[in-house]
């Protein structure tokens, strides 16, 4: 919407004053004087001609932009662009349509779906004694770079303003890089050892959906890289826990009693408390443990971590790399015989002292 311009005036006080001083001094002023305010008109800082321009400017810029990664592309549509044209008012008396596309991050979630690629690991290989023997090199990953994409979204859509045919927005793609690149895991393999490690057996049944909740979360750890400094959490290094991850019902304490099939992933504190007891062993520094409410044999005394999510409660087991080094976590399922198994939890790295 637009508005018409429309001159102002101003008046130069002093020579209205000093006439109507003039005026009534002396004993021969007359009752009632009348006196004449010469205006001077302003023009307006902005007329209609400037306006104009802007107006068709701003029209211009307001279409659809097309976000494009290789063959894929996503629309960002007209209506939402619309909302991020603004106006200023420059020094020289012109309008300005500009753009504040500092929104356009939340238009951006296809595509920093489709361009994000997590970056691998370096893999130390190792022969049966445990012996580093190779590395398998790493690769980076790649992730949208939000604020260079939006900077180029604002660029395009400015550039329509002067004339130009619309054009499709490359998005801007950034290097993500691994913790354990293939280089540290070349220098740290020859003098990388077994920190700590432990292993716990488990009666295979259906409180533990028959050995799936304990075995699935080591499968889903093992080879997990700490660069130093970096906490371990155990819901985050896990979630989700879906049936379609391969979790199924198993045994929970509820108070002081045992449901023995009443929890999503019921039974995972077998391993929770295997990779506890192998972090622990490892010197590191320990963060979030807790004890179940009651003793339960086949984990060593005072030294088991449970975990679980009820309600708004959370308990998790942390820890973090305060070594200096790289560590990795390795985790295996071991099926034993006569109704048991067992999941062992080793932490690897170069010793500290």
């Amino acid at each position: 919407v637009t508005t018409t311009a429309r001159a102002g005036r101003s008046v130069d006080p002093g020579p209205v004053a000093a006439a109507a001083v003039a005026a009534v001094t002396g004993t021969t002023a007359p009752p009632e004087v009348s006196l004449t305010v010469e205006t001077v008109s302003i023009a307006p800082a902005v007329d209609d001609e400037a306006v104009a321009i802007a107006r068709v400017r701003a029209q211009r810029m307001i279409d659809d932009v097309r976000v494009a990664y290789g063959k894929k592309s996503w629309t960002i549509e007209a209506d939402t662009v619309r909302g991020w044209i603004g106006f200023e008012e420059r020094a020289d008396g012109s309008v300005a349509p500009v753009t504040d596309a500092s929104a356009a991050s939340t238009s951006l979630a296809k595509a920093t779906k489709a361009v994000a690629k997590a970056p691998v690991d370096a893999i130390i290989l190792r022969n049966r004694r445990g012996k580093p023997v190779g590395v398998v090199a790493s690769k980076d990953g790649r992730a949208l770079d939000v604020d260079a994409t939006v900077a180029r979204i604002a660029a395009e859509i400015e550039a329509r303003g002067t004339g130009r045919p619309s054009a499709r927005v490359a998005v801007a793609v950034a290097k993500t890089f691994p913790k354990l690149t293939t280089e540290e895991a070349q220098k740290i393999a020859p003098v990388m050892v077994k920190l700590g490690s432990w292993t716990t057996w488990f009666p295979i049944s259906d409180r533990n959906y028959f050995g799936a909740n304990i075995w699935r979360p080591a499968q889903i750890i093992n080879g997990t890289v700490l660069a130093p400094g970096e906490t371990f959490d155990w819901w985050r290094a896990i979630w989700p826990v879906t049936p379609a991850r391969g979790f199924g019902p198993g045994g929970v304490i509820r108070s002081n009693y045992t449901d023995p099939t009443g929890a999503l992933g019921g039974g995972m504190c077998s391993s929770s408390t295997t990779l506890f007891n192998a972090a622990l062993r490892a010197g590191l520094q320990m963060g979030a443990r807790s004890n179940h409410k009651y003793y339960i044999n086949r984990y060593p005394l005072g030294l088991d971590a449970t975990v679980s999510i009820m309600g708004g409660s959370r308990q998790s087991m942390s820890f973090t790399n305060d070594t200096g080094h790289p560590i990795v976590i390795r985790a295996f399922k071991i099926r034993g015989s006569g109704g048991r198994g067992r999941v062992r939890c080793q932490i690897w790295g170069a010793p500290d002292g």
